[in-house]
């Protein structure tokens, strides 16, 4: 399929269109902050297009900070039934669009399905826009992104003067589309079994995984079922003109340099530094907020809590900065000091993932540098450690 062209005159059009297809979550101007979120859209929704990212990772979307994964009862524990709701994301920048690849790499792997993040994924459609002006703090090139890359997006948009040019990535991108296009039957929700996994699967993972996980399960279109029809004519799109399609090229060209993180030998190099001062040294300001794992969109480390007064198991986000995170019930705590959880949080990114799963990962969003309260980067981190 080609790509397709919106008008921005038609933005509102767009939004009223996308509503046909269930739940929009996009990009809005915060009236108290002045920054774009991610929030539910409506017809009216005035869709916020001039920023560099949103604040909070789009982890939270398929991977809620806080949830009941289970409930106690007369027969032991039971699963906490999967909620189907098809949500269109639009304006994720591909930094993190690509960390929900990686989360999938942790959640829906072979061995070890997590039915509740599965479920979002599957009936979620991640409509990326191509970043035409990364923030300062922004370092996708240096760990092998690009701000116009379209990993882990189902469409890809880039944002040009007066329109946007979307075009499809995934076979789920490309029904997206046509649906939109031209009246083809909007996709409908199906059984939790037939896309790929169990609704009863076991929250504690002892009941194994239907089918394993894999990237296709979000990408293919035979996921999908139609029933449904766009009531209105969808000619708000229109095929772009060859200046607008050179101008996408080169708009996405214009961002590519790496910056901050060398490109070569950083796993080595942290490997031979694990017992560095270096890790003590870059530490000498960090407070243990955790900020910089809250807001990290591939960061996954979680807890589980017995809620008695509710009858429920929670599972709730957790950080490697925290002293708590490896405080054994002995009282000691293999990484007592801030300096020996900086390091595992950074080898943890750019060694052991490497090791484990052949990528970096880290995206580059920059989340960490831009709101750290001490100012400590990232990228002179791994810079120092591969000296």
């Amino acid at each position: 399929m080609q790509p397709v062209a919106l008008d921005k005159k038609n933005l509102q059009k767009f939004v009223a269109a996308l509503l046909k297809l269930g739940k929009v979550r996009g990009p809005v101007l915060d009236g108290h902050t002045g920054e774009a979120v991610l929030d539910d859209l409506t017809p009216e929704s005035p869709l916020f297009l001039d920023y560099a990212n949103f604040k909070l990772p789009p982890k939270r979307e398929f991977f809620p900070q806080c949830e009941a994964i289970g409930r106690f009862g007369a027969d032991g524990l039971s699963p906490e039934p999967l909620i189907r709701e098809r949500v269109t994301y639009f304006g994720l920048r591909p930094c993190d669009a690509k960390s929900l690849r990686y989360l999938d790499t942790i959640f829906t792997d072979a061995q070890f399905t997590d039915p509740w993040y599965h479920a979002r994924r599957n009936d979620a459609v991640i409509v990326a826009l191509a970043c035409d002006s990364p923030a300062e703090t922004c370092f996708c090139s240096s760990v092998n992104g690009d701000p116009a890359s379209a990993d882990g997006a189902d469409v890809i948009a880039c944002n040009l003067d007066d329109a946007l040019v979307f075009e499809p990535v995934t076979g789920k991108g490309e029904e997206f589309l046509k649906a939109l296009l031209s009246c083809h039957p909007l996709p409908n929700l199906i059984p939790p079994s037939e896309a790929g996994f169990s609704p009863a699967l076991d929250p504690l993972n002892k009941g194994g995984a239907e089918g394993g996980g894999s990237e296709g399960k979000f990408s293919n279109p035979s996921t999908y079922r139609g029933s449904n029809f766009l009531n209105e004519n969808s000619s708000f799109l229109r095929e772009p003109t060859a200046a607008e399609l050179q101008k996408k090229t080169s708009q996405a060209a214009a961002h590519t340099a790496p910056t901050g993180i060398p490109a070569e030998g950083v796993p080595a190099a942290l490997r031979k530094n694990f017992t560095s001062p270096l890790w003590d040294s870059v530490t000498e300001t960090c407070l243990g907020c955790g900020v910089c794992t809250w807001l990290c969109p591939t960061c996954h480390c979680f807890d589980l809590y017995d809620e008695q007064d509710a009858a429920r198991k929670i599972r709730v986000h957790d950080s490697c900065m925290f002293a708590s995170f490896t405080r054994e019930a002995s009282g000691h705590n293999p990484r007592a000091k801030r300096g020996e959880r900086m390091r595992q949080r950074v080898m943890h990114k750019f060694l052991y993932a490497p090791d484990n799963y052949g990528e970096t990962f880290c995206v580059g969003c920059g989340r960490c540098v831009a709101h750290c309260p001490t100012n400590i980067d990232i990228r002179e981190t791994v810079a120092k450690a591969a000296l």
